[in-house]
């Protein structure tokens, strides 16, 4: 929903060997390593390896949706948020509405002009660092986790046309 990040790539290979070239693939992110693991048959997933978290970051949970269609493979990836770090954001986000909304209130019905630009301040100041805060942790995941998917397609989509064209010229 608020925190869900698509996105979709075509890679002109087979669809299994895609597959099986990113199962147990792991990708080295700020010190912290993620896991493409095979989840039911159609889906692979991308998920943090939550032992040797020290501190509290927001961590994706990342599906790759892998469809055959024609010569080409479509990958469709989903990263959403887990839920156990989705209380705090959204908790600040609800927090902030209720600051501008009691803001407007002040400004409206008191005609307390101070205290509303203290609000309105506070507010925008609190939404500044939650997204700071986003985007050094989740949202960088996302964008890290989606770059090396989109890499290592384009690399084996570059092997597979290499061993092609040596075949054809001998």
């Amino acid at each position: 929903m608020l925190f869900t990040r698509t996105r979709q790539y075509n890679f002109s290979i087979p669809k299994e060997l895609l597959r099986y070239s990113l199962i147990g693939n792991h990708i080295k992110i700020h010190d912290l390593d993620f896991r493409v693991l095979e989840d039911e048959g159609q889906f692979l997933t991308v998920l943090p390896d939550t032992e040797k978290i020290t501190d509290t970051q927001s961590f994706p949970i990342t599906e790759l949706q892998l469809e055959y269609e024609g010569n080409n493979t479509k990958v469709v990836i989903t990263s959403r948020i887990r839920k156990v770090d989705s209380g705090l954001p959204l908790l600040l986000l609800i927090c902030c509405v209720f600051l501008l909304a009691a803001a407007s209130v002040f400004l409206y019905i008191g005609n307390e002009e101070l205290v509303t630009i203290i609000m309105c301040v506070l507010s925008l100041v609190m939404l500044i660092l939650l997204l700071i805060r986003l985007q050094n942790s989740y949202f960088g995941y996302v964008r890290k986790i989606h770059g090396h998917i989109k890499y290592t397609g384009d690399q084996i989509t570059k092997d597979v046309r290499r061993q092609l064209f040596k075949h054809k010229s001998k």
